[in-house]
């Protein structure tokens, strides 16, 4: 006889092997990026407008500094790692969405990002600048989607 009073038995060491759908991967994964990215952006921006007016700045030094923003400044090298970081957890989320062991979905999610992000720059980088960006986004997608393909297989 059973003890009524006992809580089921749960297998917690099984795993989920059913695939995800890609397309919604895909889909989710790019709104977590684009959309991260520009929330981030955008909050990073604020914090720093009111650190330059705290320090002193005026309102006309403010807008030019933002005007004539370079990538490699200070504030353009913190920006670029807060959007490899979504970037990171837009691909580690595209994985674990489509749950599966290839990196097909989070491989497209780094083409639409470095597509969506050529787009939007138009010719605020150079060559150069736009192909280490890429290189850079591609990097931190796959990264993250490589933290949930390694845990996968173990």
């Amino acid at each position: 006889m059973t003890n009524p009073y006992e809580p089921p038995r749960a297998n917690v060491e099984r795993r989920n092997d059913v695939r995800g759908s890609l397309p919604k991967a895909i889909a989710i994964g790019a709104l977590i990026d684009i959309g991260g990215t520009f929330v981030v952006a955008f909050a990073a921006a604020i914090l720093y407008g009111v650190v330059l007016g705290m320090t002193g700045h005026s309102e006309e030094e403010i807008t030019r500094t933002f005007e004539t923003l370079e990538p490699w400044s200070a504030f353009g090298i913190l920006s670029s790692l807060l959007g490899m970081a979504v970037s990171a957890f837009a691909g580690y989320h595209c994985a674990r969405i489509a749950n599966r062991d290839g990196y097909l979905g989070p491989g497209i999610l780094a083409m639409i990002s470095c597509a969506f992000g050529a787009l939007l720059s138009g010719d605020a980088y150079s060559q150069v600048e736009m192909l280490i960006f890429s290189v850079l986004s591609v990097v931190a997608v796959l990264g993250g989607a490589s933290v949930f393909v390694t845990r996968r297989r173990v």
